[in-house]
């Protein structure tokens, strides 16, 4: 849902910039409430300095395709682990876990891959839902 809003953000500079400066906020506070590794440390905050830099810095064609591409990517993201949204379970820290999906299932009717289906269908819905609105004229 973050991803489609960022997307429809992307419709006029002031709305892109406001994205990317929450964004670049939120990524370095985050950091502080999340993250327990050194190289996420590293990474992160560096990661919001340069979103936080880009509002500030960058062209406003710059921003509205920057928050283009990270709406676009935090939309698909879920789909870069596909053989986890359509299974039973899979390996956390070297164990064997139940998946989100047969979590799902768990908790309600219907097998785990109809949930992947319906997350999946979900996703596409308000990637065009958004791209619509974003380029609508």
């Amino acid at each position: 849902m973050v991803g489609s809003l960022m997307i429809v953000a992307s419709r006029t500079t002031a709305t892109s910039r406001l994205a990317l400066e929450i964004l670049g906020w939120a990524v370095i506070i985050s950091t502080a409430v999340w993250v327990r590794s050194l190289a996420g440390w590293i990474f992160l905050p560096a990661l919001g300095l340069a979103v936080i830099a880009l509002d500030r810095l960058g062209k406003p064609s710059h921003h509205q395709l920057a928050v283009q591409v990270i709406g676009v990517q935090a939309c698909i993201s879920v789909w870069r682990s596909f053989d986890y949204l359509f299974s039973s379970s899979g390996y956390v820290g070297g164990q064997s876990k139940q998946s989100d999906t047969a979590a799902i299932a768990n908790a309600l009717l219907l097998p785990y891959w109809c949930w992947g289906g319906a997350i999946s269908v979900a996703i596409a819905a308000l990637l065009w839902w958004s791209l619509r609105k974003a380029f609508r004229t």
